[in-house]
């Protein structure tokens, strides 16, 4: 009886626990194609998801991750060389508890070919674009 009793108290924390929390869904958009724009913001995106100063994943195209993340101020970010981006390429985002949170991270960039640029972007998107786009 001892053992259940523990169990039951576990769960009854875990709950509390993940009611403080968002879920937070990020996926690595954009076109293969588009690496090739002189200018474009939406072409295909891998690098590293930065939340605050904290690594999350390194991606590769055609990837998501979900994670649940406490409530409050988070600043996520993308960047293709996995160092912490310039606060131009950063996104300021209030969680709140219970909600879900779409991010989408593609590479902008500057120039043609060889004398292109490229920095990560992150945006937020509604449920219905994440889903289609995945």
């Amino acid at each position: 009886m001892r053992e259940t009793v523990v169990i039951a108290l576990v769960f009854i924390g875990s709950s509390t626990m993940r009611a403080q929390e968002a879920k937070v869904t990020i996926y690595s958009g954009g076109s293969v194609a588009k690496l090739m724009a002189p200018v474009t913001k939406s072409a295909m995106f891998g690098g590293c998801i930065f939340d605050n100063e904290k690594p999350v994943v390194l991606f590769t195209r055609d990837r998501f991750i979900t994670i649940r993340a406490a409530v409050g101020l988070h600043t996520f970010s993308a960047n293709l060389f996995c160092k912490h981006p310039a606060a131009n390429s950063q996104l300021s985002l209030t969680l709140e508890s219970g909600k879900a949170y779409f991010l989408r991270a593609e590479s902008e960039v500057f120039g043609v070919y060889v004398l292109a640029t490229q920095k990560g972007r992150i945006d937020v998107v509604d449920c219905k674009t994440a889903h289609e786009e995945l």
